[in-house]
């Protein structure tokens, strides 16, 4: 009986507050601090929906008008903040293939703490789309080129070994714990890599040889590479090669600027 009676004194409106909490942690989870895309945060509208009419649920309880006023000001002003931090007016930008503020922020200073589903990391980190295909570690550079996060694939620790150093044990990352078969690499391990330029070296030669391998197979741009190889007098490997370069070059401007 005493149960009955404690349940329809509840105010239910108070499990608003948990059920938001628990919905900005999945949403959180999934975006880690860059949503899928710039135009539309689908996981912040859902959420939104329920902060809005609740907090309005909340003010009618309010008799004191100032401090309606106080919060409506400050809800409105926080809205304004977020939408021009998120949107980027008058320009065609699809956010998902780049690491936010925060998330690079926190990337090149606790590492350790971001730790994004793999799809996520390969995609904003190196453009990787073809996932499933993937078989290479992913290397993630601060603007000084130096390592600061690894993801590689379990299944192909030996894709690893030419990154190794001398006290480079691959074996031992068989025990790492694994995200669909992706796995994060500690900070102690990097450290036993190769010099960071010299991996940056090896995985730029690597990235200019897929952007040139997806030219030569890309029935548009590798018919604009054969015309401009008569136009520029040049033979068409030479100008996958210079094109490939380009390509690389200027993505990297965007990425340590």
């Amino acid at each position: 009986r005493s149960l009955i009676i404690n349940i329809k004194t509840l105010k239910f409106h108070l499990l608003f507050q948990v059920i938001c909490i628990c919905m900005t942690l999945v949403a959180s989870s999934m975006g880690n601090w860059n949503p899928g895309q710039s135009i539309v945060h689908r996981y912040t509208t859902w959420i939104g929906a329920i902060i809005f009419v609740h907090t309005f649920y909340l003010l009618d309880e309010y008799n004191n008008s100032d401090k309606k006023l106080f919060l409506l000001s400050s809800f409105l002003w926080t809205q304004i903040i977020a939408c021009f931090y998120f949107q980027t007016f008058n320009k065609f930008d699809w956010e998902q293939e780049n690491h936010k503020d925060i998330a690079t922020w926190v990337l090149d200073n606790y590492p350790e703490f971001y730790n994004p589903d793999p799809i996520i990391f390969s995609v904003r980190t190196d453009r990787v789309y073809a996932f499933g295909n993937v078989t290479e570690p992913i290397f993630y550079f601060d603007k000084e080129r130096r390592i600061k996060k690894v993801m590689f694939n379990k299944d192909h620790l030996d894709k690893l070994k030419k990154y190794c150093g001398k006290n480079c044990d691959v074996s031992k990352f068989s025990t790492y714990k694994d995200d669909y078969g992706w796995a994060y690499m500690h900070t102690k391990d990097i450290k036993t890599l190769k010099g960071d330029y010299d991996i940056y070296l090896m995985v730029r030669s690597e990235k200019v040889a897929r952007v040139r391998n997806k030219l030569l197979n890309t029935h548009s741009w590798f018919e604009a590479i054969k015309k401009k190889a008569v136009s520029w007098n040049m033979t068409v490997d030479a100008v996958l090669d210079l094109d490939a370069e380009y390509l690389v070059k200027e993505e990297e401007k965007l990425k340590f600027k």
